[in-house]
């Protein structure tokens, strides 16, 4: 039986290659081995974390419909897709006066 001694992390290993060996007792030793490959599966185990964490910007009233007021940016730790951010504006955004662009963060 081989179990897990630590959490394995995809991030920083996605495969073991393993080396077991079975011995007898006797006199001489007798012995062989098997090769055992272990992939690891990646899951969603980080949460994006935005940085800085806060945003203020002050703009007129005369802005111009269509301009950038502000580019909101979030790293996530995982790997591929579950790595990929989506943005949201999820409160806040009465009568739709903004616009957030879903890859960029852009608003």
């Amino acid at each position: 039986i081989i179990s897990i001694a630590k959490s394995p992390d995809y991030e920083n290993k996605t495969r073991y290659d393993l080396t077991v060996q079975a011995r007898d007792r006797g006199v001489p030793v007798k012995y062989d081995t098997a090769q055992v490959t272990i992939f690891i599966e990646d899951v969603n185990d980080h949460s994006p974390v935005f940085s800085p964490s806060n945003y203020s910007k002050q703009i007129p009233e005369s802005t111009v419909i269509g301009s950038t007021v502000v580019t909101v940016t979030a790293t996530d730790l995982d790997s591929g897709p579950r790595g990929r951010l989506e943005y949201r504006l999820i409160s806040g955004n009465v009568k739709g006066a903004f616009n957030i662009d879903a890859n960029s963060g852009t608003c």
